[in-house]
């Protein structure tokens, strides 16, 4: 009988056990401040049909409310965008102004937050910016 109910309990504290060793997901980064993951130094490597290819170093810090500000965007100054912690890691640049032109797009980065694509509109111009840490 002994041997029935210890089996019976490490059978019932098997699943906690193993779910308390699971790494955490997108959904536990909902909880705290999905910004941190972008916080920092990247690599700008961006193209575009009418321009030569450019690479720069720029900085993310966190901005007010759901925002970051992504320093030296497209090698000129900063940009505000909004981040979401949705199982897609999305990264929105509202229609607003660089340098008094108009600029807009939208991207996300991988699982790891070390590698962000950002597809945008500058100046009437397409551009595909990769970013690395």
């Amino acid at each position: 009988m002994k041997k029935l109910i210890f089996k019976s309990v490490v059978l019932l504290l098997f699943p906690i056990v193993f779910h308390s060793c699971v790494s955490s997901t997108d959904d536990d980064l909902k909880e705290g401040d999905i910004r941190s993951e972008y916080v920092g130094a990247w690599d700008w490597n961006d193209s575009s049909s009418k321009k030569d290819f450019l690479s720069v170093s720029i900085s993310i810090d966190k901005g007010s409310d759901d925002m970051i500000v992504i320093d030296n965007f497209h090698g000129i100054g900063p940009v505000y965008a909004k981040v979401y912690g949705d199982g897609l890691r999305t990264i929105i640049i509202e229609p607003s102004l660089l340098e008094g032109l108009p600029i807009k797009g939208d991207g996300g980065s991988n699982y790891g937050y070390s590698e962000i694509t950002i597809e945008y509109e500058f100046d009437g111009s397409s551009f595909s910016a990769e970013l690395t840490k």
